[in-house]
Parts: C-alpha cells; structure tokens; sequence
C-alpha cells in the first residue's frame, strides 16, 4: 500500500453516502454499536484525525468500491457533521482479498507505559466517571451511554489522549494500587478505580495513610487491610461470582471503616460514596441547564 499515498480528505455525509452506495458486496455487516462510538467522538468533538494516522486509511478499489472504511462512513452520517479522514483511492481489487486478517489495535496497544492493557482499562473507567453522565456501576464499568440504549466502551482515541494528558497520574494510581493487590485476591486495576473514585468524590488527604495501612503486614492497625483479606478469602471459600463493581464498592467500604474504624460492622457496599457521585452528577447536570 506504500505506493498508494494516503490523502487527507474532507468526509462530508454526501461523500459517506456517495462511498457507502457503492460499498463492496463482500464487505460485514455494519455493527451499529460501532458506528455509535464513532459518531458520539465526531459530535463531541473528540474525533482526533492525528491519531487516525496509526488507523487504516479508507480504501475505494479501482471500480470505486468501498473497500474499507464502512463504519466511518456510517458514523459521519449518523451525526452530520463532517471530519477529516486519510484514504487511498483507485487501490487494486484485490486488496480486497487482503483485509481484516488481523485483529483491531486496542488502546492499550496505544499507550507507553508498563501494564498498558490495564492502564488502558483504568483510564476507560476514569472517562466514564469523571464525565459523570451515567450511573457509578456502569461507569466503573468503563461504559458510556449513547441514544436508543445502546452502551459502548470508551473510545480508544478519548483513552489515549486522557492517558496522554495525566500520565503520570495514571501510572501513580497503579503502582499505588500495587500496594493493596499483593495483600488481597483483588486485581490492581479494580484498586486503582476506586482510588480514582476516592480521589474524585471526596479529595481526601487520607489516601496515603490508607495505603500505608496495607503496608503494616495486617498489624493491629490495619483495620482495612484485615476486613479486604477476610472478604476475598470468604469469596474464595464460597466460589461466589463477582464484578468489578463489586471489588470497587468493597475497597470503598474498607476506605469507610479506615476513616472511622469503630463501625467496623458496616463492612457492605459503600453506600455513601455513590450517593455522593450521585449529587456530584446531578451538579453538573444542573449547571450545564444552567448555562444552556
């Protein structure tokens, strides 16, 4: 394909619709989850042409069929507005034959940094939160909500620029949670995710001294650090099933009993805490309706 330069071009919805009238017959189905992360990018304005240059451009054969480039095509008219794209024009027939061999690159891929798939995941869930538009599960999940209920996963290019933004942040937050996995069965980055909760909700200096508790190797002191082990072995005993939101209510639960350990008892989801984003949320919600 060297010998075919990549353009950049103006892809307006005519010219989406011009290329998807003559897509290849050959071509998948359009998943229209995809076409919905792309077009919330576009209206967001969070469509990165810069980092459409490590994407495959937008292929049109020699008999101007679309080759390549189907979802995005779909996705600029789905929310009429044009972008900026790369595409390589009048490109064999047969390189048709030669597509899709291989898998996507994820965000991950993306990012320098060690633990990059988990980085990738931590700062997915981190874009969901702090744009605070959904609930907190869905959010700790790493999913945003579009229109007809459709749920998607961050898009790459929101990771990668955010990642970009606050790196060292980002790496902070996992080697701090480090800490705190090699003392439970719970994985780094469900840790790490409720710190950023904590650090979104309450802004509160505490989060050394809680780390720090899980350094004292379960001495008297470490209320949290004895009620997490004891939970993970209970959940290991019982082979009970749990999610990532889960893990993060119940670090947030023992981030509860760490700042006010006499109520110990209360070891259940932190309540509070999803209360509080809950207002966080609507805030926004108000001010935005407030400046509209």
């Amino acid at each position: 394909m060297n010998n075919y330069p990549r353009t950049l071009i103006r892809l307006t919805p005519e010219l989406a619709r011009e290329y998807l009238d003559k897509n290849h017959p050959g071509n998948r189905k359009i998943r229209k989850g995809t076409v919905m992360r792309y077009a919330a990018d576009i209206k967001s304005g969070r469509w990165n042409s810069q980092v459409s240059q490590v994407d495959q451009p937008i292929l049109l054969d020699q008999q101007g069929r679309l080759i390549q480039g189907q979802h995005r095509c779909s996705a600029v008219i789905e929310a009429g507005i044009p972008i900026n794209v790369y595409a390589c024009i009048g490109v064999p027939d047969e390189f048709y034959d030669y597509l899709d061999g291989g898998l996507a690159r994820t965000a991950g891929d993306f990012l320098n940094t060690k633990r990059a798939t988990r980085v990738a995941s931590l700062v997915s869930s981190a874009c969901a939160i702090d744009d605070g538009s959904l609930s907190l599960k869905m959010a700790v999940a790493g999913k945003f909500g579009a229109k007809k209920g459709i749920a998607y996963m961050t898009p790459r290019v929101m990771i990668i620029n955010k990642f970009n933004h606050d790196k060292e942040y980002f790496e902070g937050l996992m080697e701090t949670a480090n800490t705190i996995s090699k003392k439970t069965r719970l994985l780094n980055t469900s840790i790490a995710i409720a710190l950023h909760i904590i650090y979104f909700v309450e802004r509160d200096v505490l989060i050394d001294e809680f780390v720090d508790d899980f350094a004292q190797d379960g001495g008297p002191d470490a209320t949290s650090n004895k009620l997490l082990i004891n939970f993970c072995l209970n959940l290991a005993v019982k082979k009970r099933r749990h999610t990532r939101a889960d893990d993060v209510s119940y670090i947030l639960s023992a981030y509860d009993l760490f700042c006010d350990s006499s109520n110990a008892k209360s070891f259940n989801k932190y309540i509070y805490t999803f209360k509080r984003y809950d207002e966080l949320v609507q805030e926004k919600r108000d001010g935005i309706k407030e400046d509209n």
